[in-house]
């Protein structure tokens, strides 16, 4: 499901937690980044796995970033279905 900012993420899990992966750009329209809707989809949803992305160099990560996946831009199609299979199996992952 596609949704335009953090906040519809967080309502559209509040409606149905079944998902398994939020899959969310670091930056972000409307006042919460990807970080903060991480942050408060690995508090409210734990089983719910995170994956990040951003065109941003290291320099430009904080260290919220850092304690989740990241897939940097640009990414080919496979390498996404890679990345998104790697944290979907990670040990503790909900499958």
């Amino acid at each position: 499901m596609l949704v335009d900012s953090a906040r519809a993420a967080l309502d559209t899990l509040h409606g149905d937690s079944d998902f398994r992966l939020l899959f969310t750009d670091i930056l972000m329209p409307g006042g919460m980044n990807g970080v903060a809707l991480a942050q408060a989809v690995r508090r409210d949803y734990p089983h719910t796995a995170v994956l990040l992305t951003t065109g941003f160099a290291d320099e430009a990560i904080d260290a919220g970033s850092r304690s989740f996946e990241l897939i940097r831009k640009p990414y080919r199609r496979n390498e996404l279905n890679e990345r998104i299979r790697a944290v979907l199996d990670k040990p503790g992952a909900r499958t």
